[in-house]
């Protein structure tokens, strides 16, 4: 949950082990720092980096692994690889599963979102609902 002037403003989160936290935060900061609506955040091409152990046995490491989704420049994935990180780019659509909502505290204005990566899931499809 976050909180905006001390008031409760959004909840969101995700599914995904490891890369959850990763995801949230891209998520959050495109909504704060960049400016962009829930909706759009949730859609933003996300990445994920394998380098300290995972959580779940056998603990494996990547060191210097990132995972990104094709929809970015190739400005981006170069400028990637020449820091050093050893570049895998995924399916498209493939890094994380995110829903979130928000009320605004002044207005009471609902906004929901939902991620469509978890539409090509049979366990758990895309849904937001507001009312």
């Amino acid at each position: 949950m976050a909180f905006r002037n001390n008031l409760p403003w959004m909840v969101f989160g995700s599914m995904g082990g490891d890369q959850q936290d990763q995801w949230q935060c891209q998520f959050f900061l495109n909504r704060v720092l960049f400016g962009m609506s829930i909706q759009e955040a949730i859609e933003a091409p996300k990445f994920s980096s394998e380098h300290f152990p995972g959580f779940f046995a056998p603990h494996n490491r990547f060191p210097n692994l990132i995972r990104i989704e094709p929809r970015v420049s190739q400005k981006i994935l170069d400028g990637l690889t020449s820091r050093g990180h050893r570049v895998e780019v995924g399916a498209d659509w493939s890094e994380g599963y995110l829903l979130a909502a928000a009320r605004d505290p002044v207005s009471g204005v609902l906004e929901v979102g939902c991620d469509p990566r978890g539409s090509k899931g049979e366990v758990f499809p895309a849904c937001a609902l507001c009312w």
